[in-house]
């Protein structure tokens, strides 16, 4: 799991941006709640909070590349 605080509108359209060019399923956690990361709706319901992003695949290659993209947005 990846952490990232989405502060503001700007942090979420990051985030989404960010998220939507892979092709597989990244979940937004906050507590008990779980939202598509790639939904600029869902992860502005989150704004104001840390969550873990939990991307949906094996790829370490694109888990890595993911990884140091969210790093690096954050």
């Amino acid at each position: 799991m990846i952490a990232y605080h989405v502060k503001d509108l700007k942090s979420a359209e990051k985030l989404v941006n960010t998220c939507n060019k892979y092709d597989f399923d990244i979940d937004a956690v906050h507590g008990v709640q779980t939202i598509n990361a790639k939904s600029l709706l869902g992860v502005t319901s989150l704004l104001g909070k840390f969550i873990s992003l939990n991307p949906i695949t094996d790829d370490k290659d694109a888990l890595f590349r993911l990884e140091n993209e969210i790093k690096a947005i954050w």
